[in-house]
């Protein structure tokens, strides 16, 4: 975890002119960035590993598996388990075409 003041501090700039400066460059504030690259992450260790959802969570950033799972509900409509699955049957799916 990297708090928005030590990344403007690695640039030079203070917290609200890094936030500005990385939301226009990005398109996305600095907090919703990293939410996207902790859960494409998860979404990866959810697919490639056999990790309990709580290893997951703490992997990425996350101190609870409820910060994990809440994250995916907003962007996936599904918990990491059902999206395990989900995702699990549609690759053997594909595999066994």
């Amino acid at each position: 975890n990297v708090s928005l003041t030590e990344l403007a501090a690695l640039e030079g700039y203070n917290p609200t002119y890094y936030s500005e400066w990385f939301k226009k460059i990005t398109g996305l504030t600095p907090s919703t960035y990293t939410q996207k690259l902790r859960l494409a992450e998860a979404k990866n260790l959810l697919l490639e590993t056999d990790l309990p959802i709580l290893h997951i969570a703490q992997q990425i950033g996350y101190e609870h598996h409820a910060s994990l799972t809440r994250l995916f509900r907003e962007s996936e409509q599904l918990t990491p388990a059902e999206y395990r699955q989900k995702s699990r049957k549609s690759v053997v799916g594909k595999i066994s075409r």
